[in-house]
């Protein structure tokens, strides 16, 4: 088919919406459901979607590691196929746009308009109309952008928000679901699948009438033991046995895992998927033989720590993850790689945005091949990819939550200071800021551009220095850091201005905003660096 200059120029009007990227369930963030497991949830699901009659909004609830978002997935690889799914956003902590509240509304109207060609006409007359609208407030994006276009059109169709508990929103009551809320009855042709962790703001959102009235509710931790327990049964069988087909290091003489060993790991996991997801990699690691981490796992004379398990869920978890840092193979390791360790995961947990293992090791001062062999016996928690290009992330939020957490993290050698590591962070971008960025004076006259070619580490640092400066808790003693800072203000703020136009709006306005942040939390401390900091806000507006 062939594009008339007019289509072009609708698409281009779409392309510049500010979105967050690879947000939907065709990123494959998550894995699918394994076959035969979750087909209770998923068959209601399907039946609540299409069904004309239903509900319009569900909302599928439970614990930490109960398996949401993989649910999410699976749910939405289906009806993408029936061609009932329209939208879908699945938030995460992990990335700056993707946990970004305003970045919602503009995300699923981008997928709306492409979708349907009457949502994409009433889209491009707003965008016409308000060329600045998808950076208007949250209910101005959402009415203009989201809520009209479904209204006039009335397209039918489906909306999937997974982990909206992962995007930043400082209301007492979810911004997002009040204003569905609101609307929702405006908008009968629509259906939206929530699923998220029953936090404070979401339940009291759920609690306002218009929402609670609409709404089918679902909690996975409620549903039978026994089916639980089947599901994980087969996930333990399945995933174990593929990996041994992989595997040319291991001969196995008989059947392996053998059924008493599954039934001990179903027990053992207490109904709990990441639990469950979290032994696997454990038992599976590439430096270890897997038939004898299982055995010690499954041992009842001599159990290690991992079997050794409290029924608290949470407990579990931690425990778990304390099972998986400490059996690493760092025993006969020195104070200096345990805290290398901390930087490394400090930095992975900590940053903005996931960096590669390249941009780590810039950051952090260390060489990849230290990185690298640091993070191997962590695989179970961390994914290291092979190419040290790509972005090393941790596998699921309640890694973080447990290593920056001193009541659940307990063993100083793992526990992550949230400050001390923040400071770290600042140090790398100022550091990287002084090293890589041409040298400019305040008032010169000659014309300053950005570096042709700005690597990943550059801009990074461009982009959040600020944020981590100010989450480090600065004082007026740090001399270290406010060296870097005098000295990077002095000589190169102009240069650094140019690499976050050339980098664009948005990170223009990100990076303002934590610069304000900073200016209005370091006033008290100094004279001379607000008047400095004032200075870069005033160039940069």
């Amino acid at each position: 088919m062939c594009l008339t200059l007019n289509d072009v120029e609708e698409y281009r009007l779409l392309r510049a919406m500010p979105i967050a990227h690879d947000a939907n369930h065709l990123a494959k963030q998550h894995q699918r459901c394994l076959k035969g497991t979750r087909t209770d949830i998923l068959s209601k699901l399907e039946s609540w979607a299409s069904d004309p009659l239903s509900s319009p909004v569900y909302w599928l609830s439970g614990y930490v590691g109960s398996g949401k978002s993989t649910i999410a997935q699976s749910f939405c690889e289906r009806t993408y196929s029936d061609g009932l799914l329209g939208a879908s956003y699945f938030c995460s902590r992990d990335y700056s746009d993707k946990s970004n509240l305003h970045l919602i509304f503009t995300t699923l109207s981008f997928q709306l308009a492409y979708l349907f060609p009457e949502i994409r006409a009433q889209v491009i007359a707003v965008l016409k109309s308000r060329p600045y609208v998808a950076r208007e407030p949250l209910h101005n994006q959402f009415m203009a952008l989201f809520l009209q276009p479904l209204r006039i059109t009335q397209v039918s169709t489906l909306i999937v928000l997974d982990a909206l508990d992962e995007c930043k929103d400082a209301e007492p009551v979810s911004a997002v679901l009040s204003l569905i809320s609101q609307h929702i009855q405006s908008i009968p042709n629509v259906k939206f699948f929530i699923s998220s962790r029953a936090e404070p703001s979401i339940r009291a959102a759920f609690r306002l009438s218009t929402l609670r009235e609409a709404t089918t509710f679902s909690v996975l931790h409620d549903i039978g033991a026994t089916s639980v327990d089947h599901d994980i049964e087969i996930f333990f069988r399945v995933r174990l046995a593929e990996a041994m087909a992989n595997r040319s290091d291991v001969n196995l003489l008989e059947a392996w895992p053998s059924q008493s060993e599954i039934e001990m790991l179903t027990i053992t996991s207490g109904q709990c998927f990441l639990f469950a997801a979290t032994s696997v990699a454990f038992i599976l690691s590439p430096i270890h033989q897997p038939t004898e981490r299982l055995r010690a796992f499954t041992s009842s004379a001599h159990p290690p720590s991992i079997g050794a398990f409290p029924c608290n869920r949470i407990s579990r978890i931690d425990q778990c993850y304390f099972s998986v840092l400490d059996s690493a193979g760092y025993s006969t390791a020195d104070d200096l790689d345990y805290e290398r360790l901390r930087r490394i995961l400090g930095s992975i947990l900590l940053v903005v945005n996931p960096l590669s293992i390249t941009d780590h090791s810039l950051l952090l001062g260390l060489t990849p091949s230290t990185i690298r062999s640091l993070l191997r016996p962590q695989h179970a928690v961390v994914r290291v990819p092979e190419d040290d290009l790509k972005p090393v992330t941790t596998f699921h939020k309640s890694f973080y939550e447990f290593l920056l957490d001193p009541h659940r993290c307990r063993d100083s050698r793992f526990y992550i200071d949230e400050n001390v590591h923040h400071r770290i962070l600042a140090l790398g971008c100022l550091r990287i800021i002084n090293e890589q960025l041409e040298k400019t004076e305040v008032g010169d006259s000659k014309s300053y551009t950005a570096p042709r070619r700005i690597g990943s580490a550059l801009q990074y640092a461009c982009c959040y220095w600020p944020e981590h400066l100010l989450k480090s808790k600065l004082t007026s003693a740090d001399d270290e850091v406010w060296h870097l800072l005098k000295g990077f203000l002095a000589h190169r703020q102009i240069s650094w201005v140019n690499v976050l136009i050339s980098l664009g709006g948005e990170v223009i306005m990100s990076a303002l905003d934590s610069v304000d942040a900073l200016y209005n939390g370091q006033a008290a401390y100094f004279d001379e660096i607000p008047i400095c900091l004032l200075k870069v806000r005033d160039y940069v507006k």
